[in-house]
Order: structure tokens, then sequence, then C-alpha cells
């Protein structure tokens, strides 16, 4: 069984924050995917919000790539369109506390490249 598990997807990114550990430091955030829905003559309608999505990235390259788009957004509230490579993966509340409390799994996208468009 061969199961293949790549994702590319572009969007803005808010929210971006590092964390550091005895593994290194990781840094987190949340994809914004808009997009403008159009009438049946094509003409513009709206910006509609697509998808949005929670994003961690391990590698060194990738935390300073999102380090230097947060540093870039200039008081703005996202970065520039970019698009991210990697992968999906489940994310589960591990947190201490009763099980009827605990958060469902979460989709979360594992960064592997970071793209400016």
């Amino acid at each position: 069984m061969n199961v293949e598990n790549s994702v590319v997807i572009s969007g803005t990114i808010k929210n971006i924050r590092n964390y550091t550990g005895t593994r290194g430091t990781m840094v987190t955030g949340w994809l914004n995917q808009r997009d403008i829905s159009r009438f049946g003559n094509n003409d513009a309608d709206r910006v509609v919000y697509v998808a949005g999505i929670n994003i961690v990235g391990f590698d060194g390259d990738v935390v300073k790539d999102l380090n230097s788009l947060d540093n870039a957004r200039q008081g703005a509230e996202e970065t520039v369109l970019i698009t991210l490579k990697g992968r999906l993966k489940t994310k589960f509340d591990t947190r201490q506390i009763a099980e009827s409390e605990k958060r469902a799994p979460q989709v979360q996208l594992e960064v592997f490249e970071v793209v400016t468009n």
C-alpha cells in the first residue's frame, strides 16, 4: 500500500507564533483562503471565505520564512498571498483535562516549504 499525503495551498497567514522547547523552535499560524464569488455571467460579486486551516512548521527554513513574512506585514492583519507545501496531519487535544472537555481532533497542515507568489 502506497499512501500519498502532499498538499499545495495558497492563502494569507495570520496569528504567527513561535514556541521553543527541547526539540527546537516551531512556528504556528492560521492560513486563510479567500476567493471572489461570481455571478452566472462571470461578473465579480464579493470576496468569500473558502477555507481556514491551522499550520505548523518545524524545519528551520520554514520557521525563518514564516517569521520573515510576519515581520513584513507592517501592521497588516495578514501576510501577502503565499503558497505552502506540506502534508495534512491530525492534531489531538492532549491537555490533561476531563475527556468530556477535550476538543475534537483537528486537521493541521505541517509545512515543508514556503513559496511567495
